[in-house]
């Protein structure tokens, strides 16, 4: 062949085909074009702030996650706070996840790699779950379902699925939290006033009873106030659970104060002051058997207020030195003080069983058991408690003999023990001397007139017998 007309055919072939990849990608659909390697969502790491709505639907129900005058809060919970790392955290996994392998578009197929509508869960093996994030005007700037994780040599991977869209990807990157109540995203964490700052505390129960606690003098331990003298504490630092009572405080459930129906009157108010000048006060209330709700208040009360020393102090003098020095400026410890009012005010708390335990606190609860208690428990084997309940058993029992046997039964009983005792023991020698003196040889009276008669007629040899018998 001529080569001039070869290198126009290969020309022409060469056109052609660049021609057909040219209609292909015209005709094609935007996701057939789409790159491995590209974002799922390219443009919203720089939309990041414009979200101000997460809404999240799994198999036990839908919750909305909402920004409220830069507070995201729960909507389902009234608005309450939830965990800012938790929607973030699911913004940026949204962000940065990167496509690794486009999978199937069939949707008989979706289940198994579990990007299903979530709607179609029912009995799947592999549920679902989507999150859409929208702007405060309703605009969706990202949608996805999300479905079984898959792990890789290549990091952290998943399968997903745009909700419009028929193709299911393998992508990598962080997989958002969605699986999960709406109330595991509430920040539960109500405050947390540490012990080493609580230089007093006070309980008033119901009934009247007030329990005070305090640090005096620098002591490692805090005082029991009101104790009894004669009264020991069960150890040094029991005091120590009522001052840490707000501690690490968290919440199950929470409401807002408008809808809370609280009994009449509180279980027990506590109040717990700190060295800089915060008086906490936390009321408990148990509309139900074992179901604890609490209210919380914060007050500025740097000396105590005009009835702690009456409550809580034999003399404000008595007081560390140190009690009423607050480490920060008074104007910065107002500003937290409205601040935790602003948060607290409005809500109220169900609380944990065992929080009951340090806010209920009564002073019997501290001390040593009474004598008298300790000695009516029963004796251990082997410390002589059997012995005592032996001495002590006849007792009554003899009293009781006493009074039903007063006028000659009970002193007659021992007298003839005594004759019955006593004359055997001196008897049985004299007896046994009159036996062998009186008796045998004194009554010859019977043998004369039984032995001589029939000696003296028939028997010759048995009256020889008997004469030199007795010489």
């Amino acid at each position: 062949m001529n080569p001039k007309r070869l290198l126009i055919l290969c020309l022409a072939t060469a056109l052609l085909v660049l021609a057909g990849l040219f209609l292909y990608d015209a005709g094609a659909p935007p996701s057939e074009t789409e790159v491995e390697g590209q974002m799922v969502f390219a443009e919203l790491m720089k939309q990041v702030n414009d979200v101000s709505e997460l809404v999240i639907v799994t198999s036990e129900g839908e919750f909305t996650v909402r920004s409220v005058e830069g507070t995201w809060g729960l909507m389902e919970s009234a608005g309450y706070p939830v965990l800012r790392d938790k929607v973030r955290d699911t913004l940026l996994s949204l962000a940065n996840l990167e496509k690794v392998e486009r999978k199937t578009s069939n949707p008989a197929l979706f289940e198994k790699l579990g990007v299903q509508p979530v709607a179609d869960n029912g009995a799947a093996e592999t549920p679902s779950a989507s999150v859409t994030a929208k702007t405060a005007d309703g605009q969706i700037l990202a949608a996805l379902i999300v479905g079984k994780a898959r792990a890789t040599g290549g990091g952290s991977t998943f399968y997903a699925r745009r909700p419009a869209e028929p193709e299911s990807w393998l992508v990598r990157g962080k997989r958002p939290p969605l699986f999960q109540e709406g109330s595991e995203w509430l920040d539960k964490s109500i405050l947390e006033v540490k012990r080493d700052v609580v230089r007093a505390a006070r309980t008033t129960h119901a009934d009247g009873e007030i329990v005070s606690i305090a640090k005096l003098d620098s002591e490692t331990n805090y005082t029991v106030l009101g104790r009894p003298a004669d009264r020991e504490l069960s150890y040094a630092s029991v005091a120590g659970g009522i001052a840490g009572s707000m501690q690490y405080l968290n919440f199950e459930a929470v409401k807002p104060i408008e809808d809370f129906k609280a009994p009449e009157t509180a279980l027990a108010v506590t109040s717990l002051w700190t060295r800089d000048g915060v008086r906490m006060t936390v009321e408990i209330f148990e509309p139900e058997p074992e179901t604890i709700w609490a209210v919380f208040h914060a007050d500025f009360d740097l000396a105590g207020g005009p009835e702690l020393p009456a409550a809580v102090g034999p003399d404000p003098a008595a007081l560390d030195a140190t009690a009423t020095a607050t480490a920060r400026p008074e104007a910065e410890v107002r500003a937290e003080i409205l601040e935790l009012n602003a948060r607290l005010d409005k809500w109220a708390y169900k609380l944990p069983q065992y929080s009951k335990t340090n806010f209920t606190k009564r002073l019997e609860e501290l001390l040593k058991p009474l004598p008298e208690e300790s000695a009516s428990e029963p004796a251990p084997p082997g410390d002589g408690g059997a012995a005592l309940d032996l001495l002590e058993g006849p007792a009554p029992e003899v009293e009781e003999a006493k009074e039903l046997d007063e006028p000659v039964p009970v002193p007659d009983v021992p007298v003839l023990e005594d004759a019955v005792l006593e004359e055997p023991v001196p008897d049985v020698p004299v007896l046994e001397d009159a036996v062998l003196e009186e008796p045998v040889l004194e009554e010859p009276v019977l043998e004369e007139p039984v032995l001589e008669e029939p000696v003296l007629e028939e028997p010759v040899p048995d009256t020889d017998a008997p004469k030199d018998s007795p010489n």
